[in-house]
Formats: structure tokens, sequence, C-alpha cells
């Protein structure tokens, strides 16, 4: 297997040509899409994410593929850029004939391509963007996966704050789309009863500690969700300056990078957001033969390639094509019950419906996952089930 214009995982093969939408000739390969940053800030999210679309693929195909044929995935490096992203998009459509597009992380890469895949009426499976605005009532090819948007994650801080009664909650918010969005939601269903203090830091902000001590020195709940790039050193920042916390909560950041990162000090209360559950008999079997064909951990990031790449799978076997209009319409009668805490269910308009969110502390100890790590991940909270978040017309 060869992925083109990128140095991760097993190489995939070139793509199949074709007149794009899927509508192929029935034979050769079929050609999932990848528009993934392999570079830059979100590399990370793309690396994993390829590694379980891969993972996914080659087990696919070693059981017979898709309606005969086998998988492939034909990927290129958007670099986080999204002009670069809607160019590789196109040509994932237009000369590779790709019946599915995976990979976008942000929402300014996500909002660029998602044109692209609404007009060309090719399935979208964004990776991680979750400013509410990316779909609209009249998506129908666009589908979230691991990252939920804003809204939903402020909903799963709600439950929590008021389960546990806190009373007071603490915020460094990311002056963009997602952060406004978590802030606003937060701000507007807590009561007057709960001290809500937010402080607004720039996206690429490194420094926290100014504005971690403009929030009070003792929280019930500190939120880092709100800034999904300064999970890392808002938390560690936080310790420096000796602030005090009962939880501390991120976006979905993949989990070996957090314990890789912060060491020991991440069973101080430190909990990342995931919507694949790693507490199940059915992701540690995953996990198992991951580990022994790669050597590697089996991150929740990577579990949402992995479940992406089924749910294609097998939505191309529902419709008996890869006519993507097909296809997609397949993806929306979906009820795929896989790696996720809940079924993957979705909305006409592409976003998942009632879905489960878990939040994963962490303690000291022997684990089997992730290998060889002195840290391993427990059930701090898990969600309801929470509705579907529906635009406005």
């Amino acid at each position: 297997m060869k992925t083109t214009g990128v140095g991760v995982g097993a190489a995939l093969t070139a793509g199949c040509m074709g007149g794009g939408n899927g509508d192929d000739d029935g034979e050769g390969p079929i050609t999932i899409g990848g528009a993934q940053p392999y570079s830059g800030p979100f590399a990370l999210y793309g690396n994993m994410h390829t590694a379980g679309v891969e993972f996914a693929i080659e087990e696919i195909n070693e059981n017979g593929g898709v309606l005969g044929r086998e998988l492939e995935l034909e990927a290129a490096d958007t670099e986080s850029n999204p002009s670069e992203a809607s160019t590789i998009a196109t040509r994932m459509i237009e000369q590779h004939n790709a019946a599915a597009i995976v990979g976008p992380v942000s929402s300014d890469v996500v909002l660029a391509v998602t044109p692209v895949a609404e007009s060309q009426e090719v399935p979208m499976f964004i990776t991680a963007g979750g400013d509410p605005e990316e779909l609209t009532q009249d998506s129908r090819y666009t589908y979230r996966t691991v990252g939920p948007n804003a809204i939903t994650a402020a909903r799963l801080l709600i439950d929590l704050i008021e389960d546990r009664g806190y009373e007071t909650v603490g915020a460094i918010t990311a002056d963009y789309a997602w952060g406004h969005a978590m802030e606003n939601a937060l701000s507007d269903e807590l009561g007057g009863d709960i001290e809500f203090h937010s402080e607004v830091a720039a996206f690429q902000e490194s420094d926290f500690a100014p504005h971690l001590r403009n929030l009070p020195d003792e929280v019930d709940l500190l939120v880092g969700t709100s800034h999904p790039p300064g999970v890392h050193p808002i938390f560690q920042q936080a310790l420096e300056i000796g602030m005090e916390w009962d939880l501390y909560t991120t976006a979905t950041a993949p989990t070996t990078a957090s314990i890789e990162t912060i060491g020991e000090d991440i069973t101080q209360d430190y909990t990342t957001l995931t919507i694949p559950d790693m507490f199940t008999d059915q992701f540690a079997d995953v996990a198992e033969r991951f580990y022994e064909a790669t050597g590697e951990a089996f991150d929740t990031t990577i579990a949402a390639g992995y479940t992406t790449t089924h749910v294609i799978a097998e939505a191309i076997e529902a419709a008996g094509s890869t006519d993507t209009v097909d296809v997609s319409t397949e993806i929306r009668n979906i009820e795929y019950d896989g790696l996720y805490a809940s079924p993957v269910r979705y909305t006409e308009w592409g976003e998942p419906d009632d879905i489960e969110l878990v939040l994963t502390g962490y303690e000291s100890g022997d684990s089997p996952w992730p290998p060889d790590s002195d840290v391993r991940p427990v059930e701090e909270y898990r969600s309801d089930p929470i509705p579907a978040y529906e635009p406005s017309e």
C-alpha cells in the first residue's frame, strides 16, 4: 500500500482514474481520498487518523474487500492550508474518482472543503472541526466524526457541572469560532448561581499564565476544551502557578499524545473528551490487533479513522455501487455499532445524532492500553445521549 505526498504509515497505491463522483466501471480498487494535515499544527491528527484508515482498509481487503473490490487510500498533505485542502479534495474527486473524502482538520479548512464535497456530491468526513456553522440544514455530503461541534461539547460540560453540583467554572477560550461558540453556550446555559469566568486567548498563544491568573485560584472545573490548541500548556502552566481544581477538561486531543506530553502530572484530574469508547471489549480487541500489526498504541483518533472507513465501506455495500449520491444516502441510513460510545447515526445534515461523549481520566498503574505505560486511562464521566445540534435555517 502507498500514500502519495506524505510520509506516514503504510503506503497506498495510486487511485484509479475516472470521471468523479464514484461513477466508475465497477472494476479495480475503490478509492477513498484523503485531504489531511501531515505537517503543521494539526499533523498529529492527520497521521493518527490515517493510521486508522489504513488499518481498516487492510482488514477489509483481507476479508474480501467491498463489492468484491479492494479499498485504497489516495492522500495528500493539506498543510492545514484551506486553499490547498480544497485543491486536494477536488483532485481526489476529479482525477482519482474518490468514493468519499476523509480528513479535514480545523474549521477554516473544513469550511474551504465543504463546498467541494457539496457541489461535487461526494461524502466527506471531518476529522476535527467544531464550528457549528460548518454544516447547514442543506448539507447532504458532509459528516462529523471524532470531533463534536462546539455546542455539543459544551452540552457535555453543562451536564457535568449540573450533575456534580459545581459552582465555580474557569475557562480559557480560543479567539476563533470553536472557542467563542463554547463560551457563548456555557455562558447562556449556566445558571446564575454558578460563577463562570472566561479568559480569551489568541489561537496560537503559548503563554497562558497571565490569563490563568485572571481566573479564581480555586475552581471546581477548569475548562481547556474551549482552547483546543492550548490544552497541554494550559494544564501545565495552571499547575505551575498553583491553581487548584476538581477537574480539568480538554477537547479531543489524542490520548497517547496527552500522556507523552504531560507525563505523570496527567493523573492530577486531567480529562480528555472522546467519542470513541476505549472501555469496551470491542475497542480492546481492535487495539490488540493494531498493536500486533504496528507496534503502536491504538489511540482514539486512530479509532475514528478506523470507524469512518467501516462506515464508508458499509455504505458502499448497501448502495451496491460507488455512486456517491447513493453512498451518501446510505451513510444517513446507517446505524453502525462500532468503537464509539454509541452507535453512529447521522441526521440529514450530517451531525451525529444521540451521541454519548466520554471524559477519560488517568491514574497511575500498569495498563494494557497504551502498552508499556505507567499511566492507565479510566472513565471519569459519560454523558447521556446528546441530540444532534440543529443549524439555523
